[in-house]
């Protein structure tokens, strides 16, 4: 389903005919789209050698679906 779906209503409509008889349509309820909030899969993390002088990196982790986009959060002293 595209994004540009995202918060929009969506139904479906089904018609049907037979011979000798009018053609009905029957229209489902609506439904809003929603996202999958991205979830981790594997929790960020941090290697190297915490303290004074020392180099560390971060890890981001694994999500799923995978974000279209990311930022580092605050640091923490």
């Amino acid at each position: 389903m595209p994004s540009t779906l995202l918060g929009k209503q969506l139904t479906v409509a089904v018609g049907a005919r037979k011979a000798g008889h009018p053609a009905v349509l029957a229209t489902s309820a609506g439904v809003t789209v929603k996202a999958l909030a991205p979830k981790p899969t594997r929790n960020p993390y941090i290697t190297g050698s915490a303290r004074v002088g020392g180099k560390v990196t971060a890890v981001v982790g694994a999500w799923s679906p995978a974000p279209t986009s990311s930022r580092p959060g605050p640091r923490t002293p």
